[in-house]
């Protein structure tokens, strides 16, 4: 198992150098604005913006990381490993989903303690009593990262090249979001009034199911 996880480490380097990018450049992006507030607002500022910003990343990071993590492997299929370690498939299936919700939890846990410590360096009671819609706001910018994921972990299970899998994963949780605003704006529903959970559940029930459609494909598909 542990050779298996290497591999998927190497085979989808470019992904996760992508995902270690977003971890660090939206805090150095926001360092790089110019800031009027006082000096003691500098490092909460950093951390909860920075925080924000880095929910985008999560969500472009899952779409490249699913689109890629079956796909990329029918295209480097080493003999020499698969003669020295015939593995099943559920072992590669096990062995994939480990490096993408070991990383989906990194990318998650990192921004979300990085706005909590800016909202406590801030010790502002109102950014604290807002905090719970805050995590709502974030937590429906986080589902598009599971969409992401997997639509793209399920189109990666059928395609051979990676280019749609990615395409569709940055794509979906668009059109999700997209249909639920003209959804709402039909009904006369207002717009700020359960979007964000409406988002959450949406996005994670189409992530977790295109997922699971993924897992199935892809053991009983005859690979060539």
């Amino acid at each position: 198992m542990k050779a298996l996880f290497w591999k998927d480490v190497r085979i989808n380097r470019l992904p996760l150098i992508a995902g270690l990018f977003s971890l660090v450049a939206p805090y150095v992006l926001v360092a790089l604005v110019p800031n009027a507030g006082s000096p003691t607002s500098f490092w909460p500022r950093i951390l909860m913006s920075g925080g924000s910003l880095g929910f985008a990343g999560f969500y472009i990071s899952m779409a490249l990381l699913g689109g890629n993590i079956i796909a990329t492997e029918r295209a480097d299929r080493s003999a020499e490993f698969l003669a020295y370690l015939p593995p099943s498939k559920r072992q590669i299936l096990v062995s994939k989903g480990i490096l993408l919700f070991g990383v989906a939890a990194i990318m998650i846990g990192w921004n979300l303690t990085a706005i909590g410590v800016g909202i406590f360096l801030k010790s502002d009671m109102e950014w604290a009593g807002r905090f719970y819609e805050f995590l709502w706001t974030m937590g429906a910018v986080g589902a598009f990262g599971i969409a992401a994921a997997g639509t793209g972990w399920c189109a990666s299970s059928m395609l051979s090249s990676n280019g749609g899998p990615v395409g569709l994963g940055l794509l979906v949780p668009l059109v999700i979001a997209i249909g639920i605003s003209v959804s709402n704006m039909l009904m006369g529903v207002p717009s700020d009034a359960w979007f964000p959970q409406t988002i959450w559940a949406a996005c994670s029930l189409v992530g977790v199911a295109s997922f699971i459609v993924g897992c199935v494909y892809y053991l009983r598909r005859v690979e060539p």
